[in-house]
């Protein structure tokens, strides 16, 4: 068991009021790399994953942390879905999935079973009681939960990135269908639509290296990186409705009510897109590297990877906050934020932090 660390700092009280200020800075380990919440009837808890040390990390309601997950050390866990008080892992090592029961308190929360694949495993999402799951090496694989058997296994064109599901079909973004070596694609799709039999309902085209992906009850939305667009695709007819002209090496869209917004690494820029209007509205960020915006409560912050920052999208006059660190991910409880550093400036060493922020 790692022993964590936990610096708290003084501050003294900002003329603004709007301003973000560190509150605490605990190492962690090696590549930290998510944190999610996690809901159980007990109470609100946080996982993060140490992707580089496979460790599973447990925090309470208010970020402090609690215990780490026994069992996850040799898998290299790549990502983690939830379901059902039930936390199933993806080694990309080992090629097991790891499901973990993590009903009641947490010091009860343990491992229920390992299900090997032969696959390198990235990442999945549920259809109901069928997890989907991407393999490094192109392949698509349906594991049913009830009796944790691989029901099918799926050949895809190319090395796919991410996917969703809804109550029909599984979504997967095919990233690699474009070849930077010879400039040109490999697969003329970037988009399958998979029943939970595992039959390929549709084959879709898109632009170069299609992402990430959001989706409500009528659409899909799927960032190309490359192009730095944004496809909306309906769901009735599975046909391209339009297209969004975003900025350069856009990342990680994230949707709230009927926004989207995107944060372009490459253009120093988020964009927040409108969906019943059609407007698009940019913002130049004060930091550089902008990789993913946070909503936390009423205001939009953005976290930038080269200046190692976070600023307040909806508070010109604010400015960006040094975190002295790479970051990867952020969640908001309440008045805090905690952001996962997957490198720390200040620690001198290759290990990564949390930082929790007051708003």
């Amino acid at each position: 068991m790692k022993k964590i660390f936990w610096i708290v700092l003084l501050f003294g009280i900002s003329c603004n009021l709007m301003a973000l200020q560190i509150i605490s800075r605990q190492e962690l380990g090696l590549a930290p790399f998510k944190i999610e919440k996690a809901q159980n009837k007990e109470s609100t808890y946080y996982i993060v994953l140490l992707k580089g040390d496979s460790e599973l990390l447990v925090l309470d309601s208010t970020f402090k942390p609690l215990r780490f997950l026994e069992d996850s050390e040799n898998e290299g866990i790549n990502d983690f879905v939830l379901k059902d008080e039930k936390l199933y892992c993806f080694g990309f090592f080992s090629g097991r999935v790891v499901v973990y029961d993590i009903s009641g308190d947490p010091s009860r929360w343990k491992l229920e079973t390992k299900i090997s694949t032969g696959e390198r495993l990235i990442t999945g999402a549920f259809l109901k009681n069928t997890l989907g799951i991407l393999g490094m090496d192109k392949n698509f694989l349906l594991l049913n939960i009830e009796n944790f058997e691989i029901t099918k296994k799926i050949e895809l064109p190319v090395e796919a990135l991410s996917v969703i599901a809804d109550s029909k079909f599984f979504y997967i973004s095919l990233f690699y269908n474009y070849n930077l070596l010879n400039n040109d694609f490999d697969t003329s799709y970037g988009l399958f639509v998979i029943d939970p039999a595992g039959k390929i309902h549709k084959k879709i085209a898109l632009g170069k290296r299609p992402s990430y992906m959001l989706q409500d009850s009528d659409n899909l939305y799927v960032v190309n990186y490359l192009d730095g667009t944004l496809d909306v695709i309906s769901k009735e007819n599975f046909q391209k409705k339009r297209e969004y002209k975003l900025g350069k090496l856009p990342n990680f869209p994230i949707m709230n009510d009927r926004e989207i917004w995107v944060a372009c690494i490459g253009s120093n820029a988020v964009y927040q897109i409108e969906l019943d209007t059609d407007v698009v509205h940019q913002f130049k960020t004060q930091g550089s590297g902008p990789l993913k915006v946070l909503i936390a409560g009423k205001h939009r912050y953005v976290m930038s990877v080269t200046s190692g920052t976070i600023e307040m999208l909806d508070s010109p006059e604010s400015k960006a906050l040094k975190l002295y660190g790479y970051p990867i991910d952020a969640v908001a409880n309440n008045d805090k934020i905690a952001v996962l550093l997957q490198e720390d400036w200040l620690s001198g060493s290759v290990l990564g932090s949390l930082v929790i922020l007051q708003q």
